[in-house]
């Protein structure tokens, strides 16, 4: 079992990717760095708030895995983009 070294949590909002449209997911997203060799980074989204009327919104839960902090964030891109949303805003908790 891999050991966690460091954890943080964003809140984090994307928008739906058409011009008439002001549809907002917003989500809290916990950053997990653990000790493990193949995939140490790991990121649980939870949505927390839903204001997409005009198409159907990304699952409620997801969890992503990546090799490193950058690979995360494209990550990340592509799983909005794939149901038509992208990233717009990140903000730290306290």
């Amino acid at each position: 079992m891999a050991t966690s070294l460091h954890k943080e949590k964003y809140e984090i909002a994307a928008k739906y990717h058409h011009h008439q449209s002001q549809d907002y997911v917003y989500y809290d997203i916990q950053i997990n760095i653990t000790d493990a060799k193949k995939m140490p980074v790991i990121a649980k989204l939870k949505m927390i708030d839903n204001q997409a009327s005009f198409v159907e919104p990304p699952p409620n839960n997801h969890i992503i895995k990546a090799p490193n902090i950058i690979e995360l964030q494209l990550k990340l891109n592509r799983w909005f983009s794939k149901y038509g949303f992208i990233l717009k805003h990140v903000c730290k908790e306290d």
